[in-house]
C-alpha cells in the first residue's frame, strides 16, 4: 500500500500559478491633457476665384461702377468765353485694362444745335488703359437749360454684333423735383382763457 507523501514542490508550483493568473495588470497611463483652445478661428482655405467674382478693388480715379469694362464721365457744359450760346463738354473713357473691341461715342445735340469741335459719331477702338478724353464745342439757338440736355453714349459691341456694355451721360443733370410732403403746423401753445375769475387771497383769520 502506497503511502501518499505531500510534495512541497508541487504545492509551491500551484500556489505561483494561481497567484500569476488572479494578479491584476497595472493601469495605463491617462492621456496628456488637451491643449488648452484659443479664441482665433482655424484657417481655412479660400475659395477659387471665378470670372463671376467682382474686382478686388477699385482703379484709381474710377467711380463705384468699375466692374464694367469702361466707365464713362461727362464734364459740366461751360459757356466759351467771347462767344454767344457756345460750349464745351469734355466726355472720359476710363478703362481699367485695354478693351480690344473698341468703344463708339455717340453726341445728341440739343434742338437747334451746331457741333463746333469734334464728332458726332466715334469709334475708339482699341479702348486703351487709362483714361481717354474727348472734348465737343457746340452751338445752340437758346441757353442750354436741363429740359434739352447734350447727350453723350458710348456702346461697346461683341464681334458677334451682340451688345457688350453701354453708359449715358448728359448735361445738365435733370433738375431735382421740388418736395411735394406738406410740412404740418405744430399745434397751438395752450393759453389762458379770458372771463375766468381772479384768484382770491385767503380770507383772514377772525373774519
Amino acid at each position: 500500500m502506497r503511502h501518499m507523501v505531500n510534495h512541497p514542490l508541487r504545492w509551491t508550483s500551484v500556489a505561483l500559478l494561481s497567484v500569476a493568473c488572479t494578479t491584476k495588470p497595472p493601469p495605463a497611463e491617462p492621456p496628456p491633457p488637451a491643449p488648452p483652445a484659443t479664441s482665433e478661428p482655424a484657417p481655412t482655405a479660400k475659395p477659387t476665384a471665378t470670372a463671376d467674382d467682382p474686382p478686388p478693388t477699385t482703379p484709381p480715379g474710377m467711380t463705384a461702377d468699375a466692374a464694367a469694362p469702361f466707365v464713362l464721365a461727362l464734364s459740366e457744359a461751360t459757356a466759351v468765353t467771347g462767344a454767344q450760346l457756345e460750349y464745351d463738354v469734355t466726355a472720359t473713357l476710363s478703362a481699367s485694362q485695354p478693351q480690344a473691341y473698341g468703344v463708339t461715342l455717340t453726341v445728341k445735340l440739343p434742338a437747334g444745335g451746331k457741333l463746333l469741335k469734334g464728332t458726332l459719331t466715334e469709334t475708339v477702338k482699341p479702348l486703351p488703359a487709362g483714361a481717354t478724353t474727348r472734348t465737343f464745342r457746340f452751338k445752340l439757338p437758346k441757353a442750354l437749360d436741363a429740359a434739352d440736355p447734350i447727350r453723350v453714349s458710348a456702346d461697346m459691341k461683341l464681334p458677334d454684333g451682340t451688345p457688350g456694355a453701354h453708359a449715358e451721360r448728359i448735361q445738365p443733370p435733370p433738375a431735382k423735383k421740388a418736395s411735394t410732403t406738406k410740412k404740418v403746423p405744430p399745434p397751438p401753445v395752450g393759453r389762458p382763457t379770458k372771463g375766468l375769475p381772479a384768484k382770491q387771497a385767503p380770507p383772514k383769520p377772525g373774519n
